[in-house]
């Protein structure tokens, strides 16, 4: 009987904002982004010149892995991401890393973005950034209000549209989306201003409820790129402007098939981490350290693909899906407590059990250079 190709989504639990509800959301787990300035790369489905061939002409490198010959990237390309990470060979692609959108950067970026970034230094969301800017091409402009963290050399969070329409306030709502709900900030709390939009001032119930705009399960990576603007001269050609700004990319987690990571926070857990409070039976979410499946994200993939075994009464009938699995990384690395979180099927639920209860020993997850016992959660695809 045929084996059916087994997709694995492999996501690590990681942090959800506080609020009322829990808004979770996943991108890829990356360890930076990389931007293709060579043409003709060829993306292979493994690290070998021989290897078929998953696309070509990729624009950006969200790296998973890497190894003196190879890229292995979540990869950005036609607007798109692509479905599976693949191989990059580094002999043939020529790449740059993006600058870090710090203040160096935003002094010198390209004027008509109108860039201002800004990190809260109080409330629930402390440490958060809010990165406002502006596009314009032929008579279409928007002003765009991000709100996130740093990860890496990006920053992940959401992206919200805003206009203050003279009437006395400034409304927000989430970009290209279905959600026409919007945010109205009375005008005298000086979030638009002569000398850059500050948007920093909102408070926590502000966010926590532009948070909830929107399908929760999409996050926007933000990264500095060059931005260009077009403007009509009259009779004249169009005249292009250019300079540092930053573009953005919405992730789906939906229908990815790598390895991603949630962005957000859980106060209860960063306490424990900060103050070293962690007691032996405790189990976190997030730690400084996060545990680790040994030999790495692509080892965890072949072990998987390896031990899992299509049902074939489930292959008889044609039954498909997402079966999600939470378990716990103990001190000593050893699995326990497999639990399904997402039931598509018995039998289904059962090989994905008994695949992620004989897993080997991870590397533990580490508090302060202790070892603690950590939640993690995989999605199997079976399809």
């Amino acid at each position: 009987m045929k084996k059916r190709l087994l997709f694995l989504l492999l996501a690590m639990v990681g942090m959800t904002l506080q609020s009322m509800a829990q808004y979770i959301a996943d991108v890829p787990k990356f360890s930076k982004l990389l931007t293709v300035t060579s043409k003709g790369v060829n993306i292979r489905q493994e690290p070998s010149a021989t290897s078929p061939k998953m696309g070509s002409n990729p624009k950006y490198l969200f790296v998973i892995d890497e190894t003196p010959e190879w890229y292995y990237a979540c990869i950005l390309k036609d607007g798109n991401i692509m479905s599976r990470p693949g191989y990059i060979s580094k002999k043939a692609c020529k790449t740059k890393c993006p600058p870090s959108v710090n203040a160096t950067y935003v002094k010198n970026s390209f004027p008509d973005h109108q860039l201002v970034v800004k990190t809260r230094q109080t409330g629930k969301y402390k440490g958060y950034t809010t990165i406002s800017f502006y596009y314009f091409n032929l008579g279409w402009s928007r002003y765009y209000l991000f709100i996130g963290k740093p990860f890496n050399n990006t920053y992940i969070g959401k992206l919200y549209r805003y206009d203050s329409y003279g009437e006395g306030y400034v409304a927000i709502r989430r970009a290209e989306s279905q959600d026409d709900r919007e945010l109205k900030v009375p005008d005298s709390r000086g979030l638009i201003g002569e000398n850059g939009d500050d948007f920093s001032k909102l408070n926590d119930n502000e966010i926590e409820k532009l948070w909830s705009f929107g399908d929760p399960n999409k996050l926007t990576v933000l990264y500095a790129d060059k931005v260009e603007f077009e403007y009509r001269n009259g009779m004249d050609p169009n005249t292009k402007e250019s300079g540092p700004g930053v573009e953005t990319y919405e992730f789906d987690s939906y229908g990815y098939e790598g390895e991603t990571v949630q962005i957000g926070k859980v106060a209860a857990t960063e306490a424990s981490v900060k103050t070293g409070t962690a007691n032996d039976s405790e189990v976190f979410d997030r730690v400084e350290q996060m545990p680790s499946f040994p030999g790495g994200a692509s080892a965890l993939t072949q072990y998987l693909s390896n031990e899992l075994k299509y049902p074939a009464i489930c292959l008889k009938n044609n039954i498909k899906g997402r079966v999600v699995v939470s378990f716990v990384v103990n001190r000593d690395g050893s699995i326990s407590d497999a639990k399904i979180v997402r039931s598509i099927d018995p039998a289904l639920d059962k090989e994905a059990l008994r695949v992620v209860s004989g897993m080997p020993n991870w590397n533990p997850g580490k508090i302060d250079g202790k070892n603690v016992r950590v939640k993690y959660t995989i999605p199997i695809n079976f399809q």
